[in-house]
């Protein structure tokens, strides 16, 4: 057995095995040995396979276990939507540092904070504090918790130190003792606009938002989109995410016009991420997300404006309605019929994958079949258009 054949095994088996999943269908296994910014290369059983980041939708670390934040962890979440537990926390001369288990300290602008929970939340109190946050403060808060109950101190944040909290109230400033404290929320009047490409879930529940990320041996350089740079070792990753600005699910998309024909009087509007009744988006055994559930008769027009390549879902009668329901489904771009076809509840699901290049508008219209509006339940689960 060659030396070179024993090295390129054993730098094979230090890449991590991930699933691979693209913009053009289904998922690729393999071992990870480059990620840049051009792309991703995996080796698989039947050789390389090289993605170009315009078709790179998601990596993900099969098998990795959650691990759940100690309870006194401190919770950071920041304006560009990245959220995460780290076990100390410092803020001096306008500077973020989190330490977050496992990874080495960065450093970013505190511009980019948007709350802090210095104490554990459950129950009543955890929805309190969701609550607080939610509020329209016109300056900082301070957050204090007194018993079962939340008040807070409005005025400017100042440092922090893992021993105290600095607050300006009108010109005075007070040092408070850190576990006095249960929260701070910071206010911005104009949001910052960040630009991130990646999404890095971690396995403890956390999310950092990057702009660039980029392979090192077995870590992963982060560029996140708050500013600084950060090392994170491949086992605290769950997955990372490409889709943003790639994919958009219309659950999330509002329709510029929605109509309605019931068949009888009984109406039933078409519902975002739940069948029809209320519970989840079930075909064939599987449980989905995410997806639009329509009766009949039906017609949701989405505005497209050409920034979109392509249609897919999965489509069929939801299996709550067993095996019942019959409608007819007329799938268009613009005046281009891309689908027209009969569902039915005794039908298996179907995947869609259409081209919807360069519409305005997609139009969908689900329309009555053979039998009345009974059970009329469709589902296009995961629908989504792709740039």
């Amino acid at each position: 057995m060659s030396v070179w054949f024993l090295l390129t095994a054993a730098v094979l088996l230090q890449q991590p095995q991930v699933e691979l999943q693209t913009l053009e269908g289904a998922p690729q296994i393999g071992s990870l040995s480059q990620l840049t910014a051009d792309g991703a290369v995996i080796t698989t059983g039947e050789g390389g396979a090289t993605v170009s980041a315009e078709d790179l939708l998601e990596i993900r670390f099969p098998g990795r276990k959650p691990v759940l934040p100690s309870r006194d962890s401190i919770h950071v979440t920041l304006t560009d939507g990245s959220h995460f537990a780290c076990k100390s926390f410092a803020l001096a001369s306008q500077k973020a540092q989190p330490t977050i288990e496992g990874l080495e300290p960065f450093s970013f602008s505190s511009r980019s904070l948007a709350t802090i929970r210095l104490a554990p939340a459950e129950g009543a109190i955890a929805e309190l504090w969701s609550d607080m946050q939610k509020r329209d403060f016109e300056t900082d808060a301070l957050i204090i918790r007194k018993g079962d109950i939340l008040d807070y101190l409005t005025g400017v944040i100042g440092d922090i130190d893992d021993k105290t909290v600095k607050f300006l109230i009108d010109n005075d400033e007070l040092e408070l003792p850190r576990e006095k404290v249960f929260g701070l929320i910071f206010y911005h009047r104009t949001p910052r606009k960040t630009r991130s490409a990646c999404g890095i879930s971690l396995t403890d529940g956390g999310l950092l938002l990057a702009r660039s990320v980029e392979l090192m041996e077995s870590k992963l350089n982060a560029r996140l989109s708050v500013g600084g740079s950060l090392e994170l070792p491949l086992s605290k990753i769950e997955s990372l995410d490409f889709s943003n600005g790639k994919v958009v699910y219309l659950a999330n998309m509002e329709p510029r016009d929605v109509q309605y024909v019931p068949y009888f009087d009984i109406t039933w509007t078409y519902r975002r991420n739940s069948n029809l009744d209320g519970g989840p988006i079930r075909l064939d055994g599987k449980t989905y997300s995410k997806g639009l559930s329509i009766h009949s008769r039906t017609t949701l027009k989405y505005r497209l404006r050409g920034d979109y390549r392509r249609f897919r879902a999965v489509m069929g009668i939801d299996q709550i309605v067993e095996g019942r329901g019959n409608v007819k489904v007329v799938i268009s771009a613009d005046d281009n019929v891309l689908l027209e076809t009969t569902v039915k509840g005794t039908d298996q699901p179907q995947p869609l994958d259409l081209d919807v290049s360069g519409a305005r508008d997609l139009t969908i219209l689900v329309d009555f079949g053979e039998d009345l509006d009974i059970a009329d339940h469709l589902d296009l689960a995961d629908a989504r258009v792709t740039k």
